[in-house]
């Protein structure tokens, strides 16, 4: 078999793209599992790295498999452990590659400079550091591998660590962040909490028309927008006073336990409309207060 065979260069390209995507999921993984673990107030915990989990799902089998043929073909042509087109790939990788994870390294950095906790940015920093030393070893043994340093048990070895490492972020990312059912549970809930926004939008456009609340939500002219959402989530309306009103729903999910999301201001224009994706688990009431035109002007003129 000649060295430089189109499949050869290619696996090895393969493997080079698939090791450059799985650096990136290892330390997108770490970096989102120390934000969540090194709780900071001021930083934003996020969505989670499901995308990064997404990334070593697949890449980590295809990287197994072109790996196992590669040893495959170097089992059967020796020659090809020693080839130019995997050294000359090899080098040109480590210089790419280290140019992209330093990127990372300097904003682990930038964040401490930013305001970052200091543990957040000492674990980050070792997380960020632990990835490219791993980097740099596996394509280095790569390309100073030759016949005599070719063993099956070491390669072996090397998988198996390499599957453990990469199953175990993945269940901590899942254990963490929550489950694609949590996930599930998180979605609807954010549709649940649209639908009081917009309902209250409307009960502001009723109320700045009519002078008075509606009586029941079947008043309000885009009720048939969001009638199933209301119906799936059992959200009921109550009229408590001229200007005042009460909103309530059956949430899925505790958003504000352990949570970093920052609430927003009240809306005076349309009234004193809370942050409704702020809710525990089960039943959530929310008391809103419509600001008539003559106040919101009071307002805007103070």
């Amino acid at each position: 078999m000649n060295k430089n065979t189109p499949l050869y260069t290619g696996l090895i390209l393969a493997q080079t793209i698939l090791l450059y995507s799985l650096a990136g999921a290892f330390i997108s993984i770490l970096l989102a599992l120390i934000n969540y673990w090194i709780a900071d107030p001021l930083s934003y915990l996020g969505s989670g790295p499901y995308f990064a989990m997404s990334v070593v799902v697949i890449a980590v089998p295809l990287f197994l498999v072109i790996s196992r043929y590669l040893n495959t073909m170097y089992s059967s042509v020796p020659q090809l452990i020693e080839s130019p087109v995997k050294k000359w790939l090899g080098y040109f990788t480590l210089f790419v590659g280290g140019a992209i994870l330093s990127g990372d390294l300097i904003a682990v950095v930038y964040s401490f400079f930013n305001g970052d906790l200091v543990s957040s940015f000492l674990w980050s920093a070792l997380a960020v550091a632990a990835i490219i030393g791993w980097f740099f070893y596996s394509v280095l043994h790569e390309v100073r591998l030759t016949n005599e340093t070719h063993t099956g048990k070491a390669r072996l070895y090397n998988a198996i660590v390499f599957v453990v490492v990469a199953v175990s972020l993945v269940v901590l990312g899942l254990v963490a962040y929550g489950t694609p059912d949590d996930q599930r549970l998180k979605k609807i809930d954010t549709t649940i909490s649209n639908t009081l926004g917009m309902i209250s939008n409307d009960i502001y456009q009723y109320n700045a028309v009519s002078s008075k609340l509606p009586v029941s939500l079947n008043e309000l002219q885009n009720v048939s927008q969001y009638t199933s959402d209301i119906e799936d989530a059992r959200i009921t309306y109550t009229a408590t006073s001229d200007t005042t009103y009460t909103l309530c729903a059956d949430f899925n999910t505790d958003t504000i336990k352990n949570s970093r999301n920052t609430s927003y201001a009240p809306a005076y224009y349309y009234g004193d409309i809370p942050d409704y994706s702020r809710h525990t688990q089960g039943t959530e009431c929310f008391d809103i207060r419509v600001v008539t035109d003559a106040a919101r002007k009071g307002l805007l003129i103070d």
